[in-house]
């Protein structure tokens, strides 16, 4: 195969997986959401909680604690943009924006809580095609309520 028709698809490839990990998320199929890691990954959500980086850990134990606050959300919104791939071998890595709308009825203030950012992600090529191996989320800015992401872990839902 062409080598750049190879590489157009590889990239094409990598940002579907992005669509797929977005779909996951927002449609609480976890099982689609847990398709889309290595099995052993790399995490950092510093820039939110100093707390949320490991660089040696279990997708399956990931996608567990993504659930715990998701799952008590009314709804949530993903979109990725602006994708910037770099493909060599059967490594990758890209840096894709990101604006990001969590919704949950409440007293405590406004329903929603929105950031924007951008993703800087390593992939690795599998047997099952493109994985998420790093997944590293820059945040620029917030707005909205910052109790969402509380109140949606100590829902019963």
């Amino acid at each position: 195969m062409d080598q750049k028709l190879a590489l157009l698809m590889d990239k094409e490839a990598i940002k579907e997986l992005q669509y797929r990990y977005a779909l996951g998320v927002d449609t609480k199929d976890f099982k689609l959401l847990r398709s889309c890691y290595d099995d052993v990954i790399e995490i950092d959500f510093s820039g939110h909680d100093p707390t949320l980086i490991n660089d040696n850990m279990s997708a399956d134990d990931w996608v567990a604690g993504t659930e715990s606050i998701v799952k008590g959300l009314k709804s949530t919104q993903h979109q990725m943009t602006n994708f910037l791939i770099t493909v060599d071998g059967d490594r990758a890595s890209a840096i894709v924006y990101l604006r990001a709308m969590h919704y949950l009825p409440n007293n405590l203030g406004d329903n929603s809580i929105e950031c924007g950012g951008y993703y800087k992600n390593n992939y690795v090529r599998t047997a099952n095609g493109w994985k998420i191996k790093k997944i590293n989320l820059n945040y620029l800015w917030w707005s909205g309520n910052q109790h969402i992401f509380t109140l949606s872990s100590q829902s019963n839902l």
